[in-house]
């Protein structure tokens, strides 16, 4: 793998379901097929407690049951982890908290895990 290139989840809309597809690329390498995708995730590069990686629009719960959506901040120039309401959000994901975390779903498969956060 070269360092330019990072770890991306694509997704594509087949026959009116979602398929996830993992990929690594960079910016002067980007695979034909990526640019038919209906939306591209960038990996953290942190993993939960299960050894799932965490990537953009993913939901993860923390062990008091609370409910959070990764996202890029341009910002802070990072990840951030928030609630629903914008207002209680992480200022960033810290690498040492990840055992902390477990990826229970994503924003586009499991959209109903957002409700009532």
């Amino acid at each position: 793998m070269n360092k330019d290139n990072l770890f991306y989840r694509a997704w594509f809309e087949k026959d009116d379901n979602l398929i996830e597809h993992y990929v690594y690329f960079g910016i002067d390498n980007v695979p034909e097929f990526i640019k038919e995708a209906n939306a591209i995730e960038c990996y953290t590069g942190l993993d939960d407690i299960e050894l799932n990686g965490i990537f953009e629009n993913d939901i993860i719960e923390d062990v008091a049951g609370k409910r959070y959506i990764i996202e890029w901040c341009q910002d802070k120039l990072g990840f951030v982890a928030r609630t629903s309401n914008s207002n209680d959000t992480l200022e960033s994901l810290d690498i040492t908290n990840y055992e902390h975390w477990k990826v229970i779903g994503n924003i586009r498969k499991n959209p109903e895990l957002i409700k009532g956060m």
